[in-house]
């Protein structure tokens, strides 16, 4: 063994001694990913790297955003897939948030490392990795097409709700219920106005609450021709999705609204979707 492969390992089993004690006090975030990926956040998982290589060691420390926590106060960047950034605190949990309600069943030391999505579908939920649940038991109710998660404390271990029944949930015709809210199932009161900067939140909300209305065709297919069979509903619920893009977007920005809901849809997405397109409206 050369000098230079034996110090290597002193200085990575000093640092591996370290970061040993070290690490119960730290919560480490990652980057976003999808839920359905297993991650491993434990710096021991680089063990079987050579332990002269402390170079790629090091690196992967570094790059770590690391967050401190204590058992009394946690602070956890959280995002969403819309690009939206959020704080998880002890004081203000991110599943108070409309749409992130089934975070409260997903364990806390996770929350930082996926991207989440708002409003998931039922169906989405039973793909996340089990080893991201939460061991706890919640209610599940349904509610004008919403599956609503809650915690309550005073159910027991042999009531059926938890993730057993989000699973029983997906076999049925509620696998496409979406799952947020308070249970009050107006979703509309809280789509922002678009305002160009919010693009992503405002389009994830809009889409959702389409979605709950089954009115989602109306910005992915063209309508029938005015003779055609059916063209008389399609006139009437084209008219309903132009009013709430109209409501749901400023007036500066009326003018990519026009007498069709999908190439209204498009040309919103076009103006907004690509990230160096978006400049202040002012």
């Amino acid at each position: 063994m050369s000098l230079g492969e034996f110090l290597g390992k002193q200085r990575y089993a000093r640092q591996e001694q370290f970061h040993k004690h070290r690490t119960p006090h730290y919560q480490v975030k990652g980057r976003p990913a999808s839920p359905k990926l297993s991650l491993d956040t434990n710096p021991r998982e680089y063990k079987c790297l050579n332990k002269g290589d402390t170079t790629r060691y090091n690196s992967w420390r570094v790059k770590q955003d690391i967050v401190r926590t204590t058992p009394h106060n946690i602070f956890i960047p959280v995002q969403t897939k819309g690009g939206e950034r959020l704080v998880h605190t002890s004081d203000s949990p991110v599943w108070k948030n409309h749409g992130l309600c089934y975070l409260a069943a997903i364990k806390e030391e996770y929350l930082g490392l996926c991207a989440w999505p708002k409003w998931p579908t039922v169906k989405y939920l039973t793909q996340i990795n089990r080893k991201y649940h939460k061991d706890i038991k919640f209610r599940v109710t349904l509610d004008q097409g919403f599956v609503h998660i809650l915690l309550d404390s005073s159910l027991k271990p042999s009531d059926p709700v938890g993730w057993t029944v989000i699973e029983s949930l997906a076999k049925t015709h509620c696998a496409n219920a979406l799952v947020g809210g308070e249970g009050n199932g107006n979703m509309i009161n809280h789509i922002p106005l678009l305002d160009g900067s919010n693009y992503h939140q405002w389009s994830s909300l809009t889409e959702a609450y389409l979605q709950v209305q089954n009115l989602q065709d109306m910005i992915t297919t063209d309508g029938p021709g005015p003779k055609a069979e059916g063209y008389d509903t399609w006139k009437r619920l084209n008219i309903q999705v132009l009013g709430l893009l109209k409501m749901t977007v400023i007036i500066k920005l009326h003018y990519l609204i026009g007498d069709n809901a999908k190439t209204s849809w498009n040309n919103i997405k076009t103006r907004f979707d690509t990230p160096e397109l978006v400049r202040d409206i002012g």
